[in-house]
């Protein structure tokens, strides 16, 4: 690099494109139009002497500079973020908008405990949830769309981080008449029996299947849904069976249920609830803030990440 002092304003511009790969959505990030983004690269390149980036199908692709340099820009630019918005940052002054979204069997409880303490402690700022799906989540954490996100994830793309939050375990559950009610449950009758499956997306089997597979057997699944709550009410019903998280059908059966619980006949995993974010902001004092909330109203408080590889359910 020749000794021209760098404006900031390009730094921010390269760590755009290099999280997007595409001048178009950095451009959108920035808001800033297309070509100005363009012109500003150019300036960068005739800077550093260097292309920094070549066209590829559906974006663009650093370079070997590019590659090199990024490090360190990042570093930088995390660093400065940090120490200009530690002074801004005040969860009772911000307007802000978070964008969080929340795994079905933690919703009944989560969204109105954080929602509370969010409105008592940042009473000018916004809140959006969201529903989680592992893809929806992990594409909306990726393009921006989201802040943070509460699922199990069983895989993680690089640039999104998580901690583990709690772990869980499934319990089966049928209606208080139903045959298979007040008797030892066999893998054979498990497996013979009909099911209500919940999987956000709709489609697909789940972690139980998945484990229920390690045996040799195949449950029958007549219906599918969306949400924890229409699995228990299809199973109150209808001699149906479903596989739900222990802790939210504790949480969410009122005290005159009329609804068995019983271990799954075989063994399973635990569930592994994890809190995700993008890199971006794993130094941003607002986003450390909205995270420390949330892993309040959890009952944890560390702040140590987990490596994507931790994952092990659906």
């Amino acid at each position: 690099m020749n000794k021209r002092r760098v404006d900031l304003n390009l730094l921010h511009i390269f760590r755009a494109i290099m999280e997007e790969r595409n001048v178009s959505r950095a451009s959108e990030r920035l808001a800033m139009t297309q070509p100005a983004v363009s012109n500003a690269l150019n300036r960068l390149r005739d800077l550093l002497k260097d292309d920094l980036f070549t066209r590829v199908v559906g974006g663009v692709k650093p370079t070997q500079r590019a590659l090199d340099i990024w490090p360190s820009v990042q570093e930088a630019l995390d660093a400065l973020n940090t120490s200009v918005q530690q002074i801004e940052f005040d969860p009772a002054t911000t307007t802000s908008t978070f964008r969080f979204a929340v795994t079905d069997s933690l919703t009944p409880t989560m969204v109105p405990q954080l929602a509370i303490m969010f409105s008592e402690k940042a009473p000018h700022a916004h809140l959006q949830f969201h529903h989680h799906s592992n893809l929806t989540s992990t594409n909306d954490l990726l393009s921006g769309e989201l802040d943070c996100a509460v699922g199990m994830f069983p895989r993680l793309p690089n640039g999104l981080q998580a901690r583990a939050l709690l772990t869980d375990d499934y319990v089966c559950v049928m209606r208080a008449g139903h045959p298979l009610a007040g008797r030892p449950m066999s893998i054979d009758a498990f497996a013979d029996a009909v099911h209500v499956l919940m999987k956000p997306s709709g489609t697909g089997t789940g972690a139980v299947d998945h484990w229920l597979g390690f045996h040799g057997k195949v449950r029958k699944i007549a219906v599918v849904v969306t949400h924890f709550y229409e699995a228990l009410e299809i199973v109150a019903q209808t001699d149906l069976l479903s596989c739900l998280p222990r802790k939210y059908v504790e949480e969410t059966l009122p005290g005159d249920h009329q609804i068995v619980v019983c271990d799954i006949p075989f063994e399973t995993e635990r569930i592994l609830y994890k809190l995700a974010w993008h890199e971006r902001t794993a130094h941003t004092p607002d986003q450390i803030w909205f995270r420390s909330l949330i892993t309040s109203v959890i009952g944890i408080r560390s702040e140590r990440p987990t490596p994507a590889s931790a994952t092990t359910t659906e």
